[in-house]
């Protein structure tokens, strides 16, 4: 369901938007594959990380340095040694090596990040973004340090990201319905119960967070390929805290709360900032002060907060209404009855 109704915003947009709808549409589906990520892990286990746009920045540099052709890469970044230098890598192989380079990062600091939960989780997520986001600001042969690195292919199509938002969502319900799944939720509701019925939480925090890593290296890729130029500010507090938000206003711990929240917030959001630009409705003219999208952002957290503490979707999945039929009666046999009804 959930993948029909991004099929449905997509193809709405290609019947009607202009050019400026359908490249809100690629960044609606690429910032769905980034809450996705945050729901594997925060939304499972319970333990809030703010430290998640870590992978995707190590996953957009990975796919966006891989992916910008070879004759570019000598004059934008002349330090660059000569193996990486003469690569010429296809974006979905590059999507894919940005996941697998979050991946390693995940599987070298998620034995710290699994061991603590509340606030303390927060901390430390916290500091290993500011880490990657310093090494990657000092990498200047590598990453061209705090400028940006720019010539990244700006070949995203709208229906290939849909795919990639598809095949997330997909493998992100399965998990979910897995085995390792329920455990994780078990532990997320009880974690002294789930130690005590035998659960390893540690070890299936470190799986959902190996998981998580993947699919949020992939989404920093989409994203590099999406704006064309990134920085290591791109992948920082301000998309930390955004994708925080559509979480928690979805609804923490559903699929679908990550989903709605990703494209109800985006939509939101640009429709916002179209109006902090002048905009003429009718006989009147809506200029709104800059900054406004941010403040409606924050309130909407704070309402969804007080109202709905467990987000939009109340901490449950949507699902399509299941016509029943209803069986038939059985009649058993009685001496006033010999014969059974149907």
């Amino acid at each position: 369901m959930l993948v029909l109704v991004l099929l449905l915003i997509t193809f709405v947009a290609q019947l009607f938007g202009s050019a400026s709808t359908q490249n809100t549409i690629v960044e609606l589906l690429v910032l769905v594959v980034a809450v996705v990520a945050l729901h594997l892990f925060i939304g499972l286990s319970g333990v809030y990380s703010f430290g998640h746009m870590a992978f995707a920045a190590l996953g957009g540099y990975a796919a966006g340095l891989l992916s910008i052709p070879s004759t570019f890469k000598g004059v934008l970044l002349p330090q660059l040694p000569g193996w990486i230098a003469s690569l010429d890598v296809s974006t979905p192989l590059g999507l894919l090596i940005g996941g697998a380079v979050a991946t390693l990062f995940a599987a070298i600091v998620g034995p710290a990040v699994v061991k603590v939960s509340g606030a303390t989780a927060s901390i430390v997520t916290l500091a290993m973004l500011l880490i990657v986001r310093v090494v990657l600001g000092n990498a200047d042969d590598f990453t061209g340090g705090y400028r940006s690195l720019t010539g990244i292919p700006l070949d995203l199509g709208v229906f290939g990201v849909l795919l990639a938002a598809a095949i997330v969502i997909v493998l992100a319900f399965a998990l979910q319905r897995s085995r390792l799944g329920v455990r994780l939720v078990a532990a997320r509701e009880d974690p002294a119960a789930a130690r005590a019925a035998g659960i390893d939480v540690d070890r299936d925090r470190y799986l959902a967070l190996l998981a998580s890593a993947f699919v949020m290296g992939v989404a920093g890729g989409l994203y590099a390929h999406y704006l064309g130029a990134i920085s290591p500010d791109t992948f920082y507090l301000q998309l930390a805290f955004l994708t925080i938000a559509m979480l928690v206003v979805g609804g923490v711990g559903t699929l679908s709360g990550a989903v709605l929240g990703a494209a109800a917030i985006t939509i939101v959001t640009e429709l916002l900032r179209k109006l902090e630009g002048g905009h003429d409705l009718l006989a009147l003219h809506l200029d709104v002060p800059a900054g406004l999208a941010e403040v409606v952002l924050a309130a909407l957290m704070l309402v969804v907060l007080i109202a709905r503490p467990r987000g939009a979707t109340g901490g449950r999945e949507l699902r399509l209404a299941r016509v029943r039929r209803r069986a038939p009666a059985i009649v058993s046999s009685t001496p006033d009855n010999p014969r059974p009804g149907r």
